[in-house]
């Protein structure tokens, strides 16, 4: 259940203000959203009843880890919302008891279009593309779109298997294998 029009007021103020985040969420230990402010990409909020998001990979993370601290951030891959059907990247950290036990989560969400639109504001080659990827080999965000990207690894591509593991920071060329 949502605990007050107050702090969805004020979680959607947030939102607001950030034009990237698609929503803010509270998880309880069970997995409910507690409290939410999910844009509807109308200057307004979806009204939630209940949702459960114990198969969600955020959720997952927090809830199994052995060592969780406040600031244990994490970034998900991409997914599609099951409210509004867009896509965004996860970002979430734990919510944790006064004991240190698992309370749940605080869940901020990235329209995936934001990086697209980010992207595409580049003047690429053609059949050049652009992406965002996580340090596993997992990608975040692609120009152009494509959804398969998000169901697949490449953690074994020389620069995630290699080059990555002993780069301070840097710019990377490549040739893609796809």
């Amino acid at each position: 259940p949502i605990m007050s029009e107050e702090i969805t007021q004020m979680l959607g103020m947030r939102v607001k203000q950030l034009a990237p985040l698609l929503s803010l969420v509270v998880v309880d230990a069970n997995a409910n959203l507690v409290q939410a402010a999910i844009s509807d990409n109308k200057g307004g909020y979806l009204k939630i009843k209940s949702i459960n998001v114990a198969d969600r990979e955020y959720f997952r993370t927090h809830a199994s880890a052995s060592d969780l601290t406040p600031a244990s951030l994490f970034v998900g891959r991409p997914i599609q919302g099951r409210i509004n059907k867009v896509w965004f990247i996860p970002v979430s950290r734990p919510r944790l008891n006064a004991d240190g036990s698992f309370a749940g989560v605080i869940l901020g969400t990235i329209k995936l279009e934001s990086f697209g639109n980010l992207y595409s504001s580049f003047e690429l080659p053609t059949n050049a593309s652009f992406a965002l990827a996580r340090n596993d080999g997992k990608f975040l965000a692609r120009t152009p779109f494509n959804k398969l990207f998000f169901e697949r690894t490449f953690e074994d591509n020389p620069f995630f298997r290699d080059v990555l593991p002993n780069a301070g920071e840097g710019i990377y060329h490549e040739h893609s294998s796809i």
